[in-house]
């Protein structure tokens, strides 16, 4: 996949929040159980989303972006307290809060890539090192859409394969 850092990556991230994450008043009206402002500020940006964006598969993600065949911005989470404390894999090390452009297409096959791979290789108790972090944000220049990647999944089968299909994704505007 080939790839270039976005100009202004803050920028791109400001914008982002401010149309596609709610505040924290408005995520609290909605989950009054969350009284401390700090686990919001600390979460994934997917987590304090709104719960009426529609849940996606995996394959129907794919999918899309497939389809799609366009360029595209690519943004990872910001270094918080749920950060698994891994970036894009760059030249042998790891960037971390990056905002990147490349082709929707490509982008698919690596995320399925290092998705399925990283679950082979636990299976398979070999090291795998993927390119991207689990949570990752696609959408358009303009903003009309987005699909999000999470790391979560359900545990449905005793096949971890099958398990990895389940990869909660999020997807808006299409």
């Amino acid at each position: 996949m080939k790839y270039v850092f976005h100009e202004y990556p803050e920028k791109i991230r400001r914008e982002f929040a401010k149309r596609f994450v709610m505040t924290w008043d408005e995520f609290h009206a909605i989950h009054p159980q969350y009284y401390d402002i700090t686990w919001y500020e600390n979460a994934f940006l997917w987590d304090i989303m709104s719960p009426e964006l529609p849940k996606i598969s995996f394959k129907s993600a794919l999918e899309k972006l497939r389809r799609l065949n366009c360029d595209v911005i690519v943004m990872s989470e910001k270094i918080g307290g749920n950060y698994f404390g891994r970036g894009l894999a760059c030249d042998g090390e790891y960037v971390d809060e990056f905002v990147i452009c490349c082709n929707s297409a490509s982008l698919a096959d690596v995320v399925e890539r290092d998705w399925l791979g990283a679950f082979e290789a636990d299976l398979e108790e070999r090291a795998f090192t993927p390119v991207l972090p689990p949570e990752i944000y696609v959408f358009d220049e303009d903003m009309n859409w987005f699909v999000a990647f999470t790391h979560e999944f359900d545990e449905v089968s005793e096949d971890v394969m099958v398990n990895a299909k389940t990869r909660l994704c999020i997807a808006y505007g299409f």
